[in-house]
């Protein structure tokens, strides 16, 4: 990738997007890719929107990063229209630490994420992250009372 934090596009964008997915090394730095007032949601707290680019890289990077160590993300299918990313993939990880309230179990969950990434003026302004709910909600709550 050869463009700079100044001039991205929304291309260059998707494309550091996708490279993190497959876990390829990326030249351009997170923060550089993100809006100041990124707009988050995830799928295990409907309604919930994370607003901002601290808040929503520590909720949705860094405490993922702690209850997912070795996670890794297979790229089943990528769309990407200019302005809307959609990336398809089955997610692998050890469950090592408590995530939105859920005990980690110690053992391996797998299921089926469709994340939507929606770049603006080189920036990503939004993101709704989604799963398979059934499926990843039954892995990471497993051994669960």
């Amino acid at each position: 990738m050869t463009a700079t934090a100044q001039n991205l596009s929304n291309q260059d964008v998707a494309d550091a997007i996708i490279s993190m997915y497959r876990s390829e090394p990326v030249e351009i730095e997170w923060s550089d890719l993100i809006a100041d007032d990124v707009v988050g949601s995830d799928w295990l707290h409907p309604g919930l929107e994370v607003r901002g680019a601290t808040d929503f890289t520590e909720l949705f990077f860094e405490k993922s990063a702690k209850a997912f160590p070795d996670a890794t993300e297979e790229v089943l299918d990528t769309i990407f229209d200019g302005r809307t990313l959609m990336v398809n993939a089955r997610f692998r990880s050890t469950f090592a630490a408590e995530y939105y309230g859920i005990e980690a179990h110690g053992g391996s969950v797998t299921y089926e994420i469709i994340d939507r990434w929606v770049i603006e003026s080189g920036k990503v302004v939004r993101v709704k992250f989604a799963a398979n709910t059934r499926e990843a909600h039954q892995q990471l709550t497993a051994g669960s009372n």
